[in-house]
């Protein structure tokens, strides 16, 4: 029997242990669209003989790890100051959690102790097990879309098996989100000035390696370069000079607020910003647009950026 890509599951689940299968369950489904697998990656070892006779040569897998990339809508939960259902997700791209009760959830980049998730991905009963995972992810914001985080994860890789997907599964924790528009994004600032602006992303810029040496295998982020980038509408420079913080690489803050209401509201603050050379500009019905990409600096580490939900 063929399998279906329409039925497929993911669920994920932190570890208290790194490595160490908390077995997640129907509780621990996460909502996601784009989802792709690649489930042996890995590096071959070559038996490589001079036999005396033209022979192909036997390649031997190893240094095997798995991949799962996914789209989450980034939207909190209903309640205020409640971790949101993606939370595992956040953790293990290498994110602070810091829970304020009953006011709000912010994340921030860290460089230690990075939490780790174990995921389960079946695909129309075939499953597979991915433990120390740990990845990275980007805040996409399109005009008239639904704004999400696209993450790719990496872990330790298992044996598929044949294993049906898990029943009763709830979806209740994931809000509906709101589109990116005039009225569900209120504000963006870039320099203290507001933009007009056509999409918006930041790219937590992890990099993630799976490192396998004797007595030892895991996924680790090594370092981090977040980035934002947008495309916004050109001003005078009077009003916005891009090619003068570029050259003088003057340190400039952004905001973006997207969301109305309860639980809905996501606020990315970036204080230090720096300028990269802006790119060729564009023309959207006759109006002039930049294509801007910005380096969130730290100020004394780890605050290059801070994603609230409230």
């Amino acid at each position: 029997m063929a399998l279906n890509a329409r039925n497929s599951v993911l669920l994920a689940k932190i570890e208290a242990a790194y490595a160490v299968d908390p077995v997640p369950t129907a509780v621990n489904a996460m909502l996601v669209s784009n989802l792709k697998a690649q489930p042996m990656e890995g590096q071959e070892a070559s038996r490589d003989f001079d036999r005396g006779y033209f022979s192909a040569a036997q390649k031997i897998p190893t240094g095997l790890y798995g991949v799962i990339s996914f789209d989450i809508e980034a939207v909190g939960n209903a309640a205020k100051g409640t971790a949101p259902a993606w939370s595992a997700i956040a953790r293990a791209c290498g994110l602070a959690e810091v829970i304020t009760g009953g006011t709000s959830v912010a994340y921030n980049p860290v460089s230690t102790g990075h939490s780790s998730v174990t995921l389960y991905y079946f695909l129309d009963g075939v499953k597979q097990a991915l433990t120390g995972c740990r990845g990275t992810a980007e805040l996409k914001l399109n005009v008239h879309g639904i704004p999400v985080l696209s993450c790719r994860l990496t872990g330790i890789y298992s044996e598929p098996v044949d294993s049906a997907n898990p029943a009763g599964m709830s979806y209740a924790a994931w809000q509906e989100p709101l589109v990116a528009n005039y009225t569900n994004t209120p504000s963006l600032t870039i320099n203290g000035v507001a933009t007009v602006a056509r999409n918006f992303s930041l790219n937590l810029g992890n990099e993630v390696v799976y490192r396998e040496l004797v007595n030892s295998r895991q996924v680790l982020i090594t370092d981090a370069a977040p980035e934002i980038a947008a495309q916004v509408e050109a001003v005078p420079m009077a009003t916005l000079n891009p090619f003068a913080l570029a050259r003088n690489q003057t340190p400039f803050g952004v905001t973006l607020v997207h969301g109305v209401g309860n639980g809905r509201v996501v606020t990315l603050s970036a204080p230090s910003c720096r300028m990269s050379r802006p790119g060729t500009p564009t023309e959207q019905d006759n109006i002039v647009e930049w294509p801007l990409t910005m380096v969130a600096m730290p100020t004394i580490g780890n605050d290059a950026f801070t994603l609230t939900l409230t």
